[in-house]
């Protein structure tokens, strides 16, 4: 996979483990993320440079995973380590996992 996955890559990967961590002092620990959601989003309007298959991710983490808004290092056993953008959502509807959303436009 190159610098910027594609969508249906990505969904081969859906309810699969990925592993997110952050370098450098005070860095988090890493954490295990299962990958729930692949969602396609709008195209973009054609005179706008951008990803012309935009789309958004969804990993849920244990209750306690205490991640902020940052870039992390995200790897998993099928493909090279990546680097994504990763959006805290906050718990799950039943409250017993957190949330986190990946967006590629």
């Amino acid at each position: 996979m190159g610098a910027v996955p594609k969508r249906d890559d990505m969904r081969k990967h859906l309810n699969k483990f990925f592993t997110i961590s952050a370098k450098g002092d005070g860095a988090p620990d890493p954490v295990e993320m299962e990958l729930t959601e692949v969602t396609d989003l709008p195209a973009p309007p054609e005179d706008i440079k951008a990803n012309p298959e935009p789309y958004s991710m969804i990993f849920r983490a244990p209750r306690e995973a205490d991640l902020p808004q940052a870039t992390y290092s995200v790897s998993q056993d099928d493909f090279d380590e990546l680097h994504m953008f990763i959006v805290p959502l906050g718990p799950t509807k039943s409250g017993d996992a957190m949330e986190f959303q990946v967006i590629f436009n």
